[in-house]
């Protein structure tokens, strides 16, 4: 009969660590839910498959640090994390095989939200793991991840509370991220020099605090923003060098108040933007608000 495993806070270390998982912490046992949170980071940490029994992890979802882990089999039963998962620093993770069934992180009626960390593994090469990850009560943030190409593994992922993608230096696209819908906390796209386009967002009508898409050098179409009526923050679009085409920001940025009614006019005067816009340093025909509308839009916006 499965049950609560003992402890608040579980920390594996070793190998041996986790391949007596069970027999530590399962009290005569089979555990399948954490009451807390779970920490694995070994340097001889090589499988999980001590932890092949769990389906729930209350607190926190800790794999960092991780010299010869190449995937994370052993994880095929988890279904929820409730608080954060931190996916870092592990310098042979190939892939994330293993997390197959898993449906969601954050708590779905907690006002409080958290985080999806996929930071600094080198050789991760895909998301595709992801296919049931479908609702993250969490903002996901991607960055450091120089091999990784796309995000197609989040393709059934239809709600999250903000995405953040940086620094990936072979990431070609986004279209993995096409079922997100509707609001996002803040969403940032930057310094990814292989990303061409934007596509994949087109879901997103609204950015609650800042919008931000900067150092980009391959970049030239960002009409998947298309749909964004409102901004809650700053809209910073900024050195990205091969943008030569803003006009899909003309409805955001004009003088209208759409609905629904717009946070702002902010500082920058602006009546669906909170605070200011900032638009410089990209290409030609995208290196001002004027530029936007093809500079014939005389507002006094810089």
């Amino acid at each position: 009969m499965a049950q609560d495993c003992s402890q608040y806070v579980i920390k594996l270390t070793s190998q041996s660590d986790v391949d007596d998982f069970q027999a530590t912490y399962g009290a005569g046992a089979l555990c399948d839910r954490l009451q807390g949170s779970l920490e694995v980071s070994g340097e001889d940490i090589f499988n999980l498959q001590g932890l092949n029994a769990i389906k729930q992890i209350d607190g926190t979802l800790s794999i960092h640090s991780n010299t010869l882990l190449v995937d994370l089999s052993g994880l095929e039963q988890l279904e929820v994390v409730m608080e954060t998962i931190y996916i870092a620093d592990n310098d042979n993770l190939k892939s994330l095989d293993g997390l197959s069934a898993l449906q969601t992180n954050g708590h779905p009626t907690n006002f409080e939200f958290e985080y999806f960390f996929i930071l600094r593994n080198p050789v991760l090469e895909d998301v595709d793991a992801l296919q049931n990850y479908v609702f993250a009560r969490a903002l996901l943030r991607i960055l450091d991840n120089p091999s990784l190409k796309n995000l197609d593994g989040f393709s059934n992922l239809y709600s999250a509370m903000g995405l953040t993608i940086g620094r990936n230096a072979s990431l070609q696209s986004l279209s993995g991220l096409s079922t997100v819908k509707g609001a996002v906390l803040r969403l940032g796209v930057y310094d990814n020099p292989e990303l061409a386009s934007l596509d994949g967002l087109n879901g997103i009508n609204n950015v609650m605090e800042n919008l931000g898409i900067y150092r980009n050098s391959s970049l030239m179409d960002i009409q998947a923003l298309e749909a964004i009526h409102s901004v809650g923050g700053v809209l910073y679009l900024d050195q990205n060098p091969s943008l030569a085409n803003c006009s899909v920001l003309q409805k955001l940025l004009d003088e209208v108040d759409d609905p629904p009614n717009g946070p702002g006019p902010g500082s920058g005067g602006i009546p669906d933007i909170a605070e200011w816009a900032e638009v410089h340093s990209n290409n030609q025909g995208c290196n001002s608000i004027k530029q936007v509308f093809g500079q014939i839009f005389e507002a006094g916006f810089e």
